[in-house]
């Protein structure tokens, strides 16, 4: 069915060493379209946040969703990454995490 961008989806992981994987679509960064992209990276981590926990997922492994390769700035990108998992795990549904 796939995944647009700032999307989440959760199939099973079938022989991996893991229950699930979660899959996201990270953007293209272009400087001009700069917020719509910061925005967009935001979205595909709290949406892989929100199925965690709406899978009572015990754990979860975070990768860096953004990458050179689609132009997006590595520190830009683990700034937008760390904050988003920061505001998540501050807000009451997010404790559901550490359940």
């Amino acid at each position: 069915d796939g995944c647009r961008t700032g999307e989440a989806k959760i199939p099973k992981a079938y022989n991996l060493p893991a229950r699930h994987v979660l899959h996201t679509v990270g953007p293209r960064f272009n400087l001009r379209y700069k917020t719509a992209a910061e925005n967009a990276l935001h979205n595909c981590y709290r949406a892989c946040l929100q199925l965690a926990v709406e899978h009572r997922l015990a754990s979860l492994a975070l990768p860096v969703v953004n990458s050179e390769r689609r132009g997006y700035p590595p520190e830009n990108g683990a700034h937008i990454a760390l904050r988003t998992v920061r505001r998540f795990l501050e807000h009451p549904q997010g404790r559901a995490l550490h359940a």
